[in-house]
C-alpha cells in the first residue's frame, strides 16, 4: 500500500516544516518505527528509575510524597520557563539586540523538562499500582500516538504542543512532553540521544555533591 511520510522540524526550533513524499510500505517499516520508539521511551524511563534512585530515595524522599504535593509540576513550570528564555527571539518584540534562538540549548533545555516528565511517568505508575495495571507502559502507549516519526503523520492540531499551553492541557507530563517535542521540531531520536548525555551529567552531579 502507499502512505505518506511526512518530516517535521528544522533548523528554527520554533517552525514546523512538511517535507511530503509518498513511499511504498507493506507495514513492516510502520511496526519497526514503532518499536524503535517505544524502546528508546522504555530505556528512557529505566535511565530515569536509576536516577530517581540515587536523587529521590537517597535523599529520602518518595514518589508519593513528590507526586502528592505537586512537586513535578512546579519543577515542570520551572524547566519550561528556562525553556521558553531560550526560544526568547522568537517573541521578544522589543529588543533587537536579542541574541538568535540556539537549536542545541533548546534542546538542552527540553531535555530538562523531559526527565521530570519520565519522573513523574514512573511517580505515577507507582502511586496508581493496582491490580496489576502498568500505567507507565500505559502513559507509552499515549506517547507512541503522537510521536513525530517517519512512520507516521503528526496533525499539527493534536499532536503538537505549545509551551503557553502545557498547563492547559490534561494527562500525563511524558505525554505532553512528547507533543512539545514535535512542535519544537525534534525527532525522538535525538532527544534520546540528548537525554542520555544529560543523564550522565546529572549522576556526575549527584557524586559531587549537587
Amino acid at each position: 500500500m502507499e502512505v505518506q511520510i511526512k518530516f517535521y522540524g528544522d533548523s528554527d526550533p520554533m517552525t514546523l516544516v512538511c517535507e511530503s513524499l509518498i513511499a511504498k510500505d507493506d507495514g513492516k517499516t510502520i511496526a519497526m518505527g514503532k518499536k524503535a520508539s517505544r524502546e528508546m521511551l522504555e530505556e528512557m524511563l529505566r535511565m530515569q528509575a536509576d536516577l530517581d534512585a540515587v536523587i529521590i530515595k537517597g535523599r529520602g524522599h518518595s514518589y508519593d510524597q513528590l507526586y502528592g504535593n505537586n512537586s513535578y509540576d512546579r519543577a515542570i513550570l520551572d524547566e519550561l520557563g528556562e525553556l521558553n528564555h531560550e526560544l526568547k527571539a522568537e517573541w521578544c518584540w522589543w529588543k533587537s539586540s536579542q541574541k538568535p534562538v540556539v537549536r542545541e540549548r533548546v534542546l538542552e533545555e527540553f531535555v530538562d523538562v523531559l526527565h521530570f516528565s519520565l519522573s513523574e511517568a514512573l511517580a505515577t505508575d507507582h502511586v496508581g499500582a493496582c491490580g496489576g495495571f502498568n500505567m507507565a507502559s500505559y502513559i507509552i502507549d499515549r506517547c507512541l500516538e503522537h510521536v513525530a516519526d517517519k512512520d507516521c503523520e503528526v496533525d499539527q492540531g493534536t499532536d503538537v504542543l505549545d509551551i503557553i499551553d502545557w498547563g492547559k492541557e490534561k494527562g500525563p507530563a511524558l505525554v505532553k512532553a512528547v507533543k512539545l517535542m514535535n512542535w519544537l521540531g525534534f525527532t525522538l531520536e535525538e532527544v534520546f540521544n540528548a537525554y542520555k548525555a544529560k543523564n550522565a551529567v546529572n549522576f556526575q552531579r549527584q557524586r559531587e555533591g549537587y
